[in-house]
């Protein structure tokens, strides 16, 4: 059963799309939100507006004709619950090379405790693990992200595993059959998968950053390095997308690995581990919040074939 939340708005920041007509009491619902309006008060009018916000939270509101202060209740899926999926922007905007603006690495913590993403400019890899977020450059040590740092993709969950399980060995190409037995039909929701293992190979991509802006994720590829790694302690976190995602997300796996102390990780291509300890959850919300940046709005985005997605992300072809 999903979960609501309810927040106050005023209706006269909000600009008119569209009119209906208030019979009652009406339910308006879409894919960002719902809007409960209480029956016409006395005396106003048969026409109510429905409004959306002009910036970046795109939320629905109703506004009276004749008073334009008329406030009414918005209710928006509840993020702030565990195994949901806040993403900021989407893949095919990164194909594109779309990442020179974004959010804030602030933001994406308010969202989730784990995660992965990019940085500013596509230079390097995000992991979150713990509510504490890494950066790992194409050209310098692992750090710590500071709050303000710019982010234009990534995807956070505050991550509660509903399934746990001690792991013999697994490997990339063996992961999803490990996980099919423990959620067998679930092949078109999300999953969000954490691994604490050895790992006694791990093959890194390392990709450069943009030399000039629009540089698309494409042509970065062809410049990255492949870096292979043994004998690593740590911890490996990221989602299993489903197959219609593609341009929003990667389908199949998209996994990052952060090492136990704190030195080695980044965007994984391959691995293999022993005595892991897995845990995993279905994820059935998936909020996607789209940049309000100027390249982002006038960029004519495409559809992105899964295949393009799997060469620029350096991972096999999803089940």
């Amino acid at each position: 059963m999903e979960t609501w939340v309810s927040q106050d708005i005023s209706a006269a920041r909000y600009r008119r799309v569209a009119s209906v007509d208030l019979e009652g009491a009406i339910f308006f619902r879409s894919l960002i939100g719902a809007v409960l309006v209480p029956k016409k008060p006395k005396g106003q009018a048969e026409v109510c507006r429905i409004c959306f916000k002009q910036g970046r939270t795109h939320t629905i509101a109703i506004s009276s004709s004749v008073d334009p202060q008329f406030t009414a209740s918005v209710i928006a899926p509840n993020t702030n619950m565990a195994n949901c999926i806040y993403q900021y922007s989407v893949l095919g905007a990164l194909m594109d090379g779309i990442c020179q603006d974004g959010t804030t690495a602030q933001n994406i913590l308010k969202h989730g405790d784990h995660g992965i993403g990019t940085m500013r400019g596509l230079n390097g890899e995000l992991v979150i693990i713990d509510g504490v977020a890494y950066h790992f450059p194409a050209d310098g040590p692992l750090r710590p992200v500071e709050d303000a740092d710019i982010i234009p993709y990534a995807m956070a969950t505050k991550f509660q595993p509903t399934l746990t399980s001690h792991v013999p060995c697994t490997s990339m190409s063996s992961l999803f059959d490990t996980l099919s037995p423990v959620f067998p039909g679930e092949q078109n929701v999300f999953l969000s998968i954490r691994l604490v293992a050895s790992f006694s190979r791990v093959v890194f991509r390392v990709i450069p950053a943009q030399s000039n802006p629009r540089e698309t994720l494409l042509d970065l590829a062809k410049r990255q390095e492949i870096r292979e790694c043994r004998h690593i302690q740590g911890t490996l976190f990221g989602f299993w997308s489903p197959k219609y995602t593609s341009g929003l997300s990667v389908p199949g796996f998209h996994l990052h690995l952060l090492s136990t102390d704190r030195t080695l990780g980044g965007h994984v291509m391959d691995f293999d581990a022993e005595d892991g300890q897995l845990g995993a959850a279905v994820v059935r919300n998936y909020q996607v919040e789209l940049p309000d940046s100027e390249e982002f709005r006038e960029a004519p985005l495409n559809c992105v074939k899964e295949q393009e997605l799997h060469t620029a992300e350096g991972v096999p072809t999803s089940h």
